[in-house]
């Protein structure tokens, strides 16, 4: 057996000496003997207990190395090393204990935007002259089918040097690159992943390196070099006397060496132990591309591999690359001659690594064991792990402890042993007996190296009772009234010995079924002892307004509880009535329906991008558009509905090159709109196989600067759909299989609603357009499998006009309203103090019953000094209903006013004890029948205001303290929608103050009250118009039937009920049976009907209604 590393140790120029020195020094006396400029530990004891700390206080433009050593511990933080700080030096205290480690992957959504490969990186180094010793780079991301790159190291640099150092991930571990030519090493280091984990474009040179090739998921071919050599650049990425390695298993992943990517690719392996059959005989993939390139374009090269006894490796049947190149690649091996250019001096040119870090002490080994796994079967538990550095002699023990819950967990204690044989081995196994039941085992392997070794991580395998909950919870919105959407968790588990009781948090509530009863808790009955994946909706039913953080907690006898952190906020969200403002039916043809769009809407027509309508041949009873399926469409231009990426398609994984396009484009000059939703019937023809869709809108065109937003929310068939990420999209959502039509309605909310959009929706101004694609994937190779859609539909309505102050009391000279603001449409009125007594100007000459400065200022003392106790007659610091201001609006004759907020500017002087006022409202000035109505929203300095009781109110907010002035504006929402008012009626609000401080002056502030809304003229109501305004019509559109619904009539006579079509045929009549004094709710049978729109005509005792009705 040879021995795996070929280092000739020498003494070329002064830096090696230094480093042996230093070497010799560290060993002899420990690493804490030597001036390191900075240090970093997580407990406390250095400068700074965070890497980026660290790497943010070190200087820029060094010339030599800057050292900041890192002592044991797991760093979770994402490290960046700028530009402008070169020679930048990391040592960790222990290779095996000092870890830098995040957990990001290239579809991890930031700010709405998946990061992308790049931006995945734990450490990213943008420094030249960059070095780092006995460490561990990581991404803990794991493995994934999609958007699984997850780099732990991004060197994007020149002169790079790494000793001693672990590289661990999955995907994209060790991403090389860098401006110009950039240069790279890496000496004694380990390096694993599980696909493309060593690539870039970067001139790289690893020496006796272990690569570790791992184990995926499921069963395949993998690749670990993928070079993107730039065209003339000399060398690629280069091992020379590395071991290849991995766990191999039957019928696990087996590897190429490399696989080209762009440009000219250049791989090279050199003196290395190749583990066989891991290693695949054809050496490099003659046909799989990370991008652009080809084999063809390709120099992957090996000189001299062996297997790990020594002898030769087999190279007959390895892939000639380079038949593009010029001249062509005449072998997969190098010649000797060829192999002699490989010197580290050829590779890196001028650049020495030997510089940077210590070439020259004889490296020694630390035992580092990982990916340490346990498999519980049926009566064992299979155990697997590798050691990073394999070390003869060394022994390998298995520790185990045991806990009986709620019994704490026992010592730990030896229970298996194994000699590591040889220099060259890695992988080790071990079996035992699962725990009884009721009981855990802890394990973790730990060598017998006393000085250099590194416990695993530790495993735990129970037969315990274990609660397992799985999913991602987003912020919960909700608009006050109902509850929010649901959210769901799936809740598992085994071993119980009891039920599982889910416990939501006050202001939240679960349920066992999406659309079912919500309460405060729920139980689970395990089967058997075993708790199937069961879902747990939760929503955000909070009654007044605010943020709102909560927990789920699941319980179970003897299980550790889990805790499920929730967050939302409740907003008041005004009175909207989304009408179908545009809809293409999608039966005939791609037009619209020109019945049903809105008059303030312009025609558009949709396109569709590299997808194509069903030829209606391949399958003549789904045509391109139909009454059954609507349209019908594939991904391969034969019009044959194939899906997959032989035919052109996406296959199974999402594309933004593949979508339909729709349009809603506000005409110039029309009012703003809100559009809020997306309707449509949706799926795919014979398969489910990865059938899925993606939605994305912008409001430029999907131009610059970059607007496009992926929907965030759809509910379908059974409830909220399970959003999952799908190749660059964050959110895909699952269609299903149809042959006999298209049925399933999808609804998708645009913009959710929020504080400051209680409406939710998108905004469109005058001849602005709302851009939405729809975008399809299917995993099906099979003929056809058509994307079917149906009647999309765009939900909104006109924008609310703009509201005007109705009313307003400047509070600056005295308590009258101001003659100029005041609406026609408003009469004149006076607020009154109660128990509130204005400044007597002498207390404080500076403050007196009103001025610009502060506005109206009071007190509780009759004496006007501006005393708040009770000793002075005062509320104190608990709200009372006898101290407050009146303020009334009243309606003139032949006028309506609708009143949407409240804005004042309020304070306190010179105190904060308990300052705090509430707002409350009557339509009827608080007389009887009782009415009297709570704000529950107020907006104020810092945004929404904490509302929280004080005496017998529910909803008081403080005050803040003043001594300046009264610059601090409130703004007080009403109602949702606003409070309407008919002309000569009343509204009257109610400003309570409260003040805990017992200093003298301590006066209470008010200035510039207005009343916020729209009034008009009356306008004659006609029998027609009321009745109109009372028709109810659901659902419309209608599948089969409708329902209306009428207030109480005065006729006793049946109300007659007629469907006439666009062309003015009655094609349907029925009587709706009414009392007199009775409402009207009847059914209305559209079956038969076709797709279209009716007009429903309505003979109320004479008085005629007509609705636009939409038959689907």
């Amino acid at each position: 057996m040879r021995h795996q590393y070929r280092t000739r140790f020498t003494w070329p120029r002064p830096a090696a000496r230094f480093w042996a020195m230093l070497g010799f020094l560290l060993l002899a006396c420990g690493a804490r003997t030597f001036a390191f400029d900075l240090t970093v530990a997580k407990d406390g004891t250095g400068n700074f207990t965070t890497v980026q700390a660290a790497i943010d206080a070190a200087p820029t433009g060094r010339t030599a190395p800057f050292t900041i050593y890192i002592k044991n511990g797991r760093y979770k933080e994402l490290v960046t090393v700028p530009a402008n700080k070169p020679f930048i030096q990391l040592i960790g205290e222990s290779v095996g204990s000092t870890v830098l480690t995040y957990n990001n992957s290239a579809g991890t959504i930031v700010n709405g935007v998946a990061l992308g490969t790049q931006n995945s990186a734990s450490v990213t180094i943008n420094a030249t002259d960059f070095s780092a010793m006995n460490l561990t780079f990581e991404n803990s991301f794991g493995e994934s089918a999609s958007n699984g790159q997850a780099v732990a190291i991004l060197v994007n640099n020149d002169r790079a040097a790494f000793r001693n150092c672990r590289f661990l991930g999955n995907q994209d571990t060790m991403y090389l690159k860098g401006n110009g030519t950039p240069r790279q090493y890496f000496l004694n280091c380990y390096i694993e992943g599980n696909t493309d984990f060593i690539f870039g474009s970067a001139i790289a040179l690893f020496e006796n390196c272990n690569i570790y090739a791992k184990n995926k998921a499921t069963a395949s071919v993998s690749y670990i070099a993928v070079p993107n050599t730039p065209t003339g650049q000399a060398y690629g990425l280069v091992f020379k006397n590395c071991n290849v390695t991995g766990h191999s298993v039957a019928g696990g992943t087996a590897y190429d060496l490399g696989r080209p990517w762009q440009a000219n690719p250049k791989a090279a392996f050199l003196n290395c132990n190749l583990s066989t059959p891991l290693i695949l005989a054809e050496g490099w993939s003659p046909t799989s591309s990370a991008g652009s390139a080809t084999i063809r374009d390709s120099y992957f090269v090996e000189y001299q591999n062996t297997h790990f006894n020594g002898r030769p490796i087999n190279v007959s049947s390895r892939v000639l690359s380079g038949q593009a190149l010029t001249p062509a690649q005449p072998s997969s091996q190098l010649t000797a001659a060829e192999a002699a250019t490989y010197t580290k001096a050829n590779i890196l040119g001028t650049w020495d690594p030997c510089s940077l870090i210590d070439c020259v002490t004889p490296f020694v080994k630390s035992v580092v064991v990982n990916n340490f796994r346990g498999v519980k079967g049926a009566t064992t538990t299979a155990f697997t792990w590798n050691t990073s550095w394999p070390i003869s002699g060394d022994v390998l023990s298995v520790y185990r402890a045991t806990a009986t819950p709620p019994t704490p967990l026992g010592a730990f204690a030896v229970v298996g042993s194994q000699t590591e044989p040889n220099d060259t081995t890695f992988n080790y196994s071990y079996s035992d007996a699962v725990p009884a039941s009721g009981s855990l085992y802890k394990y973790f392997v730990r060598g017998s190296n006393a000085v250099r070794q590194i416990s695993s991580d530790t495993v735990t395998i129970s037969s315990a009772p274990t609660i397992v909950t799985t999913g991602a919870l987003g912020n919960f919105t909700q608009q006050l009234g109902t509850g929010s959407p649901a959210q769901s968790v799936s809740v598992s588990g085994t071993d119980l010995t009891g039920a599982v009781t889910v416990t939501a948090s006050a202001n939240y509530q679960v349920s066992l079924t999406s659309g079912g009863t919500f309460a405060s808790s729920v139980t689970l009955t395990p089967t058997a002892g075993t708790l199937a994946s069961t879902p747990v909706y939760i929503r955000l039913n909070a009654t007044t307004a605010g943020p709102y953080t909560g927990t789920v907690t699941l319980t179970s006898t003897n299980a550790t509880n889990v805790v499920v952190s929730l967050n939302g906020t409740a907003i008041v969200a005004p009175t909207i009535t989304s009408n179908v403002v545009q809809w293409w039916p999608l039966r005939v043809n791609n037009s619209d329906s020109v019945q049903v769009r809105s008059s303030r809407i312009v025609a558009t027509t949709p396109t569709l991008k590299r997808l194509y309508l069903s030829n209606g041949t391949t399958l003549a009873s789904i045509p391109a558009y139909s009454n059954q399926f609507g349209q019908a469409f594939g991904a391969s231009a034969a019009g044959d509905g194939q899906w997959s990426t032989a035919a052109g398609g996406p296959g199974g994984t999402l594309s933004r090159l593949y979508y339909e396009q729709f349009t809603v484009t506000v005409a110039a000059g029309a009012p703003t709109m809100r559009i809020d939703s997306v309707l449509f019937n949706s799926a795919f023809y014979n398969t489910s196989s990865n059938t899925k869709m993606a939605i994305v809108y912008s409001l430029n065109g999907f131009s610059t600067p970059a607007d496009s937003t992926e929907i965030t929310g759809v509910s379908g068939p059974g409830g909220a759909q399970p959003l999952t990420a799908s190749g660059s999209f964050a959110n895909s959502f699952p269609l299903q299989n149809q042959t006999s039509g298209n049925t399933n309605l999808y609804r998708v909310a645009l913009k959710g609603p929020s504080t400051a959009n209680p409406s939710g929706g998108v905004t469109v101004a005058a001849g602005q357009t709302l851009t939405v694609r729809l975008y399809y994937a299917c995993g099906s190779t099979g003929v056809p499998r058509y994307a079917l859609l149906k009647n999309l539909r765009f939900k909104g309505d006109v924008a609310p006009l703009p509201v005007t102050v109705l009313e307003q009391w400047p509070l600056r000279v005295n308590n009258t309203d101001s003659a100029q603001v005041r609406s026609s449409r408003i009469v004149a009125t006076t607020p009154t103090l109660k128990r509130l007594y204005l400044s007597n100007g002498t207390t404080l000459a500076s403050i007196p019953a009103y001025s610009n400065q502060f506005g109206q200022a009071f007190g509780a003392s009759a004496a006007g000094d501006g005393q708040w106790s009770t000793a002075a007659g005062g509320p104190g610091g608990t709200l009372s209903r006898l101290y407050y201001e009146q303020f009334t609006l009243a309606v003139a004759p032949n006028s309506t006013v609708r009143v949407d907020t409240l804005l004042f500017n309020a304070a306190f002087y010179n105190t904060s004890s308990n300052t705090k006022m509430a707002v409350v409202y009557s339509l009827n000035g608080f007389g009887s029948p009782a009415d009297s109505t709570e704000i529950v929203a107020a907006y104020g300095p810092g945004g929404l205001q904490t509302l929280s009781a004080s005496g017998n109110f529910t909803n008081s907010f403080p005050l803040l303290n003043q001594t300046a002035g009264n610059p601090n504006t409130y703004r007080v929402v009403l109602r949702n929608g606003g409070v309407s008012l008919a002309a000569g009626q009343t509204l009257s609000v109610r400003l309570y103050f409260a003040c805990g401080s017992t200093g003298v002056p301590r006066y209470a502030f008010l200035k510039n009250l207005r009343f916020k809304g729209t009034a008009g003229v009356l306008t004659a109501a006609t029998p027609a118009r009321v009745l109109s305004a009372q028709l109810q019509l659901f659902p419309n559109p209608a599948s089969g039937s409708f329902w209306v619904q009428l207030p109480a009539v005065n006729s006793k006579t049946a109300v007659s009920a007629a469907l006439i079509n666009t062309l003015g045929q009655t094609v349907r009549t029925q009587q709706l049976k009414s009392a007199a004094g009775q409402p009207i709710e009847a059914e209305v049978d559209v079956r038969g009907l076709a797709a279209g729109v009716y007009t429903l005509r309505l003979n109320v005792g004479g008085t005629p209604v007509t609705r636009k009705v939409v038959v689907e």
